[in-house]
């Protein structure tokens, strides 16, 4: 090192600090700044948490008592047609002239077209969901890498200054 350079090393600056303690100063403002704002912002990430697993229980939830809606539509519907042993004497079945074999064969389509269709409701929704939180984990995953080479980055910027400095002096 030069000279001059030892001396506006140890030169006096603000308040009575040499050169040198004010740089250690102020990087270690800039790592108090960065702990902060990781601080919020795993702080935010930590809010939304409870609300994404309280938004599944809700979902399971719902499903659960659309299952049960279901059991029961698919009960009183039973209880409506006509042949149905439980409505012999059922006074709305009583003025319904269908025969037998046609309101049995009506039900049976009806119902396996009802069943085929909820069941590609429930799989369609289940790969709807499955791929939604697929998304989510490859957008952490490329937050994860954006970081990396944020870091990778400012590490280089930071030493060709660091080497652009030094070669001034």
């Amino acid at each position: 090192m030069s000279r001059s350079s030892k001396e506006d090393e140890n030169s006096i600056g603000e308040e009575g600090s040499t050169t040198k303690e004010v740089n250690t100063r102020q990087n270690n403002n800039i790592r108090d700044m960065l702990n902060e704002s990781y601080t919020k912002v795993v702080s935010e990430m930590t809010k939304f948490q409870p609300q994404y697993l309280q938004s599944l229980s809700n979902l399971q939830l719902d499903y659960m008592e659309m299952v049960r809606n279901m059991r029961e539509n698919l009960t009183f519907m039973e209880n409506q047609v006509p042949y149905s042993n439980n409505n012999n004497n059922n006074k709305n079945n009583a003025n319904w002239n269908i025969p037998l074999l046609y309101a049995e064969q009506v039900a049976k389509k009806q119902l396996d077209d009802f069943t085929t269709n909820i069941s590609r409701i429930l799989t369609i929704n289940n790969q709807l969901t499955l791929t939604a939180m697929d998304a989510a984990r490859e957008n952490l995953n490329i937050c994860n890498k954006l970081m990396n080479v944020l870091v990778e980055f400012n590490s280089n910027i930071t030493k060709t200054w660091n080497s652009f400095c030094t070669n001034i002096t």
